[in-house]
């Protein structure tokens, strides 16, 4: 079996797919690793840099691009979230003269190529599957609809642009582009979380998708396991007798992240004497004042170091208001950490109320304000809550569990097309 991913190598998106081709490997699987962030010469040794063709000033995909750069920089509203479109100034077609794959396994590939020259390049026989992070592949261009359900219908007059609310904006375009492009695919599509798959279905451009399935994020339980916690903390500095609040994210100000609405809720909060605010991820705003001592850990990718800070947690915050699965809480988990997540996305899928965690609703300081008093307030049930999550990420969520079922869906979808062609 010969399988060929196509995705980024950055961020969260990049590291869960990374896990997946690398499993495969190790499995003994051909797996390759095109990567669209990645140039010349990899610090990835499993990663070869997907190849492009820059495209003449006038041709269509560069023409296209810097149309889509002009509406994508004019008026947008404030607090708008990524938007992406599909057109670049390169041609980036799927590389057949390097390998011949049995299966094209795709990730995150928004504004990493040029979807008309790929897609194009994609033969009608070629079994591709497609695993959605967030909501791009299927919107009109962004990553989260938030309440808008026009994905459902064909997206224009999209609320994350410009004022115009035009049929034909950007996003109206992006969407009946994509629809040109899909129809001719012979796509699975799968999700991180159940949510996520409802959302998929609902959209017109996944109408041919000839099947959904629901395969989470990968976690490595060898790595993310619990550690003794007076001793994480004695590492990081942290007080022994603290009650600890961990947020991560590569970004720590991204719009979807929620974390104005943490620091709102630690505001709240009945007792917050003894609360530590640790952050993992991107520098703070200068001047930002947070309601509680907090410690900086910054941004670090280095599973060990990660293990560490959420072993030295008390509580994991995903205060997220939009969200594919959510990774850094499946991690934090997996180290015994209980988590308080809000109700988007695939978070409920893992965050079991009352049993691995609590949730709360999105957006709801007051709420999650009521969830934390009460995490503080119950030491036994926040054991109690770790354990039970360790064993659920152990029995459900391990890379080698998510390995499993890729490659059970490889050999379907591989099978299904060769009988189809016959």
């Amino acid at each position: 079996m010969i399988v060929a991913h196509v995705g980024a190598i950055g961020g969260g998106a990049g590291t869960a797919a990374l896990k997946i081709h690398r499993g495969l490997k190790q499995a003994g699987v051909t797996s390759w690793y095109f990567a669209a962030d990645a140039t010349g010469a990899s610090a990835h040794d499993a990663v070869t840099p997907l190849p492009r063709r820059v495209a003449p000033p006038y041709a269509p995909g560069a023409l296209l691009f810097r149309a889509a750069v002009k509406a994508y920089n004019t008026g947008r509203p404030d607090g708008a979230g990524l938007f992406s479109y599909t057109s670049l100034p390169v041609d980036s077609p799927f590389p057949f003269d390097v390998v011949r794959p049995d299966v094209i396994h795709l990730h995150w590939i928004a504004q990493g190529i040029d979807y008309r020259s790929f897609f194009r390049s994609i033969p009608r026989t070629q079994p591709v599957v497609w695993t959605l992070l967030d909501m791009e592949p299927f919107t009109g261009g962004c990553h989260y609809a938030g309440p808008c359900l026009r994905y459902e219908t064909g997206c224009g007059r999209c609320p994350q642009l410009n004022g115009l609310r035009s049929p034909f904006d950007l996003s109206g375009v992006t969407f009946r582009r994509k629809r040109r492009l899909y129809e001719h695919l012979n796509l699975t599509v799968v999700a991180v979380g159940q949510a996520n798959a409802v959302e998929a279905r609902r959209s017109p451009l996944f109408a041919h998708v000839r099947e959904f399935q629901v395969i989470p994020v990968g976690i490595d339980t060898a790595v993310f396991t619990p550690r003794r916690r007076q001793e994480s903390r004695a590492r990081l500095g942290l007080p022994e007798d603290a009650l600890v609040l961990s947020f991560a994210a590569v970004d720590l100000m991204n719009i979807y992240k929620g974390f104005p609405v943490l620091l709102e809720a630690i505001r709240r909060l009945s007792n917050r004497g003894r609360v530590r605010l640790l952050l993992t991820g991107g520098p703070l705003p200068a001047g930002l004042q947070l309601p509680v001592p907090h410690h900086h850990a910054g941004f670090t990718r280095d599973a060990g170091v990660l293990a560490e800070i959420y072993s030295a947690s008390d509580v994991h915050v995903l205060p997220s208001l939009s969200e594919g699965l959510g990774q850094v809480g499946l991690e934090a988990m997996a180290c015994g950490t209980p988590v308080v997540g809000s109700r988007v996305g695939g978070v409920p899928d893992y965050v079991l109320d009352g049993r691995t965690g609590l949730l709360f609703e999105a957006g709801r300081a007051g709420d999650l304000a009521e969830k934390l008093d009460w995490m503080i307030q119950h030491q036994a049930e926040r054991r109690s809550m770790g354990a039970a999550g360790t064993r659920l990420i152990r029995n459900l969520f391990s890379v080698e569990h998510v390995q499993a079922a890729y490659m059970t869906l490889y050999d379907r979808v591989i099978h299904e097309s060769s009988r189809g062609a016959l």
